[in-house]
């Protein structure tokens, strides 16, 4: 929009009134709108109906496909208003317009070949190049629905996805059943909405464009895509039925097994998530990624209650890769291990063995915390010591204490505590400890 309006402020006014004279006459009011007063000239009208004239002219040029707005085919295209916003209303004198405005399209279209640099550079490409380029950037988006394909800076990026969402788009103006042009619109969707949060409205449209795209392409990989989409946008439904036809296609494919194990485990159903995650591991092997599969496999075991399985797991996970996942993951296993004492300690002198300063990193997040309620209005703070790994302010609901039974805390309350992730205190294992004197 912002060429077609620099294209008419440059172009079409000065050739408009260049025209008018030298054609030797002014332009009437009553030519151009009736009740416009004598003597005065509505140049924007004006200019209103010799864009349309030239637009019309425009279309009536062969190898122009009306239904897109775009000359295809051509080493020039130009998208343009639709002629139907243009109203003129009833002219005096028919043959003095016309002539005006065909002098003006003229004029308009002369220029077109020196005003092509200013283009856009993909509306230059012939339909056999955009196809082209529409299966190499599929291609480079593959990787997944969320992979940062563009280098540079994030508002290089955000450029980058905007012009090729327009390419994607008008490519399936042409060809509505090119896969490759879906992937890609899918890409640019779920990218920006994984990127900025304020665009996750955007994984809808990612969703819909995987599925048209798996729906044409039939591989296991575009369907494994459209179920990414699905675990960013918290998307149960979507994730079960694009891991299961991807299992139905491919049924050894080991990705596929872990994904659909991992949205077992997120809807609560564990036992088939072991399953799951057993026969991604059986199929995957010594592969490092496998330590990924053992974490997950370790704690499902640990809500059916199977500990020592859960344990063999996560000694088995740091073994593969050295303990580089765990070194992510040990709060999320240490807030696992809540309420399993015995279990945990066995953990850490096991672990110490293998990698040290995991089992004490693992271990130090697992111990309980005790701190002073420094604010309670609405939600409590829990100041720490500031001695220790653990030190810092920690949050819960008023809601939430309430909810677990226990008395409303006020200010200067000592207590002891677990947190989980964020530094949010877990209702279930708060105590309420006597004041320091």
């Amino acid at each position: 929009m912002l060429t077609i309006y620099l294209l008419r402020r440059a172009i079409i006014v000065p050739r408009m009134r260049a025209a008018s004279r030298i054609s030797g006459r002014a332009i009437s009011s009553k030519s151009i709108a009736p009740g416009v007063a004598e003597g005065s000239c509505d140049f924007g009208k004006t200019r209103l109906l010799a864009y349309g004239a030239a637009r019309a002219s425009l279309l009536n040029r062969p190898g122009l496909n009306p239904g897109n707005n775009m000359l295809v085919n051509r080493k020039v295209s130009i998208g343009a208003h639709d002629p139907r916003t243009f109203e003129p209303e009833v002219v005096a004198d028919p043959t003095r317009h016309r002539n005006f405005c065909e002098m003006t399209a003229r004029s308009f279209l002369g220029s077109i070949p020196r005003i092509a640099w200013a283009l856009p550079k993909h509306w230059t490409w012939t339909p056999e190049h955009l196809a082209e380029q529409i299966a190499s950037r599929a291609d480079a988006c593959r990787v997944s629905p969320v992979w940062k394909v563009d280098a540079g800076t994030d508002f290089e990026e955000r450029w980058r996805l905007r012009r090729w969402r327009r390419i994607a788009r008008y490519c399936l103006e042409l060809t509505p059943d090119n896969g490759d042009a879906w992937i890609v619109l899918g890409h640019a969707e779920c990218r920006s909405a994984y990127s900025v949060p304020r665009h996750r409205r955007r994984f809808e449209a990612a969703k819909r464009a995987y599925q048209v795209a798996a729906k044409l392409k039939r591989d296991s990989r575009t369907w494994i895509s459209l179920g990414e989409v699905g675990t960013y946008s918290g998307d149960l439904e979507i994730q079960f039925s694009a891991f299961k036809t991807v299992l139905e296609i491919d049924p050894s494919n080991a990705w596929a097994q872990w994904s659909l194990g991992e949205a077992h485990a997120k809807a609560g159903e564990h036992l088939e998530a072991v399953r799951l995650f057993r026969q991604s591991i059986q199929q995957m092997g010594e592969d490092k990624f496998g330590a990924v599969v053992y974490v997950d496999l370790a704690l499902s075991d640990l809500r059916l209650g199977n500990v020592e399985e859960a344990i063999e797991s996560l000694l088995k996970a740091v073994c593969l890769d050295r303990g580089a996942y765990c070194e992510t993951q040990y709060p999320q296993i240490a807030e696992s291990f809540y309420g399993h004492d015995q279990s945990a300690a066995e953990l850490r002198d096991r672990l110490s063995a293998i990698n040290p300063s995991l089992a004490a990193k693992f271990y130090a997040y697992f111990q309980p915390r005790v701190g002073t309620v420094t604010y309670a209005k609405g939600y409590c703070r829990i100041e720490t010591s500031s001695v220790g790994p653990n030190h810092g302010d920690y949050f819960i609901l008023v809601k939430e204490i309430e909810a677990a039974g226990f008395p409303k805390l006020r200010v200067g309350d000592r207590v002891e505590f677990h947190s989980g992730i964020g530094r949010r205190v877990l209702a279930d294992y708060l105590k309420l400890l006597p004041r320091a004197e």
